[in-house]
């Protein structure tokens, strides 16, 4: 395992590097385009566990073996790293168990003008909650703190994370970071990561808003960064404020 994960460096650190280089010239290439680029990351690596096939080639010499008659003893190797690497990656585990489990027991399901909403106490900012079968898990405040436009444009906002099918690259995402968390690129790059996700969304509801509803729409970021802890976030959050700089620009 070890040593499969040490091969792997190379093509991910230098498709990591490319991606993080292409960040900078997302307002040229395009947010949505920039976005769908960190789909070559498991593109790389999918490609470089390819398998290889050798062709065997017969020989007509004759082989040489010596026997030693000198017993030998099995010396039992100890695998540090895999145990270092064990432990991190379980952290990282446990840790987002722990997680999900205590927001899914705080769900709390409300039917609200005909239409049926995820809340929680646990929740300090909307996101899109959930791998497989995402829900849209909204604050108990929510109601009181975003104008009724303001809420139908956070709740759009989630609903295109949806459509992304956002939380399947997140997924792909918490994967890779449990693999390879000795890796400082990939933490620096799942912050590039989801900052092009965010602004994704935000490409796609704004596409269509006047600039009173973009302005109502950046105050609701701003709502939303001052309740939202610091911590990036492996579902998609609404104001995360790791991401609200470039997202204001």
């Amino acid at each position: 395992m070890t040593e499969w994960l040490i091969a792997q460096q190379g093509a991910l650190s230098i498709a990591l590097m490319l991606l993080l280089l292409a960040e900078r010239f997302t307002a040229k290439m395009g947010t949505m385009f920039t976005y769908k680029l960190w789909a070559t990351v498991p593109a790389v690596l999918l490609l470089n566990n390819l398998p290889t096939y050798s062709v065997s080639v017969t020989s007509d010499s004759f082989s040489r073996y010596i026997v030693n008659t000198t017993p030998s003893f099995t010396v039992q190797y100890i695998d540090v790293l895999l145990y270092l690497w064990v432990v991190g990656a379980g952290a990282l585990i446990v840790t987002t168990l722990v997680h999900y489990l205590s927001l899914t027991a705080s769900l709390k399901k409300m039917s609200t003008n005909g239409d049926v909403a995820y809340y929680s106490s646990k929740a300090t900012t909307p996101m899109l909650f959930g791998f497989i079968n995402p829900k849209i898990v909204l604050p108990l405040n929510f109601g009181r703190i975003f104008c009724e436009a303001q809420q139908h444009m956070i709740i759009e906002h989630e609903s295109v994370h949806k459509h992304h099918r956002d939380h399947f690259w997140n997924g792909v995402s918490f994967i890779l970071i449990t693999l390879f968390w000795f890796n400082p690129l990939i933490w620096i790059a799942l912050k590039a990561f989801r900052t092009n996700q965010e602004l994704a969304c935000d490409y796609k509801v704004l596409s269509n808003k006047s600039d009173k509803e973009t302005l109502i729409y950046a105050k609701a970021l701003v709502q939303c960064a001052e309740q939202s802890p610091q911590t990036l976030s492996l579902y998609p959050t609404f104001g995360e404020k790791s991401t609200m700089k470039k997202r204001l620009v």
